[in-house]
Parts: C-alpha cells; sequence; structure tokens
C-alpha cells in the first residue's frame, strides 16, 4: 500500500505509514460527528456512541505526534518493568501471561500492524504448539520493534528478532518481554 502523505510504500493492513506516521484513511476507525467511533463492524449492532466517545484515541492518536527527540507516541499504557518482573514471580507466572498479552497487542497498535493475532490468540497459538508459535512471535517483533524505531527516527536494529528469538530459546523469554516492554515504553502515551 502506499502512503497519500508521504507516497512510501507500507504494509497492507497498517493503520498509519510506518516512515511518517500518517493515518491510512482505508484502515484507521473514523470518528462520527458526535465523537464516537464508527467501527464498520459495528455500525449498526448498538455500539456508535456507548462508552467510546471521546477518550483520546480518534485519527489523531495513530498519527506521529510530536515529543522532543521528534518521535512519535502511541496510544499504550507506559509498564513499570520492574514491578511486572515481580508480579510475575509473586504469582507464579500467572501475571507474566497477562503481560505477555498486553505486550502482544500494546506492539501491535504502537506498531501499525493492528491486524495482526492479538495477544490472546498468541497465547493460545504458543500454548497450542508447545511454545514453537511463540518463538515465531518473538522473532517477529524484532521487525515491529523495528518499525517502532524507526517511527522514532531512530536507527533500526535489524537484530532485534534474532535477540529475542535466542532469549526465548533458552528459556529467558521475560528478559525478551523486558527489552520489548522498554521499547513500548519509549512510545507510550497512557
Amino acid at each position: 500500500m502506499q502512503c497519500l502523505n508521504c507516497g512510501k510504500d507500507y504494509p497492507d493492513g497498517a493503520s498509519f505509514c510506518p516512515d511518517c506516521g500518517a493515518a491510512n484513511p482505508g484502515n484507521v476507525n473514523q470518528t462520527n460527528p458526535n465523537g464516537g467511533f464508527q467501527n464498520q463492524g459495528f455500525q449498526n449492532q448498538g455500539f456508535q456512541n456507548q462508552g467510546f466517545q471521546n477518550q483520546g484515541f480518534q485519527n489523531q492518536a495513530y498519527q506521529s505526534q510530536g515529543n522532543p527527540n521528534g518521535g512519535f507516541k502511541a496510544p499504550i499504557k507506559n509498564r513499570s518493568i520492574a514491578l511486572c518482573i515481580i508480579l510475575t514471580i509473586v504469582t507464579c507466572g500467572i501475571y507474566g501471561i497477562v503481560w505477555f498479552i498486553n505486550v502482544a497487542d500494546d506492539l501491535n497498535m504502537a506498531s501499525g500492524y493492528d491486524g495482526d493475532r492479538s495477544g490472546g490468540m498468541v497465547f493460545l497459538l504458543t500454548l497450542i504448539t508447545c511454545s514453537i508459535y511463540g518463538y515465531y512471535w518473538y522473532y517477529k517483533c524484532g521487525e515491529k520493534v523495528s518499525v517502532i524505531r524507526q517511527r522514532q527516527g531512530l536507527p533500526e536494529s535489524g537484530s532485534n528478532g534474532i535477540l529475542y528469538l535466542v532469549l526465548a530459546l533458552f528459556g529467558l523469554s521475560i528478559v525478551s518481554l523486558c527489552l520489548i516492554q522498554s521499547e513500548l515504553n519509549n512510545v507510550a502515551s497512557i
């Protein structure tokens, strides 16, 4: 797909251009005059203006919003990595599952891959395939982190996916989650 703002190509299904941050008008939810979301799948099912009015996640949330470094901010939550690790240990890994799902969802949102598998589906596929899909997901995270870094105006690191994969293969997937969460915290606006 080609960006209408800068003219560069980007993946189909992306909500915004990874180069300039411009919204893809064909994929981003359009706002209605009353300020609520008009998601095409829910227009006639009673979800138009019930609970989703003006929460700040309209089209501008997907666009590049300037910060002092010239990067962008995404509508995702900033999570304390130390607290996530402590909660994972205290709950014997249960919070780690919740954290994993949230990281997968936030990574999709921040990188513009909104149509990609949700965090719950990633976890389920990882569970069903005895972690094989999880290894693949960690490798693909490198691509999404590169998109996020590019949107911030930072140099891309092409080996992130390999690093995440190797750490996961050696049983250090929590370290991979920490590294990914660190990248997400750099662009979190909530």
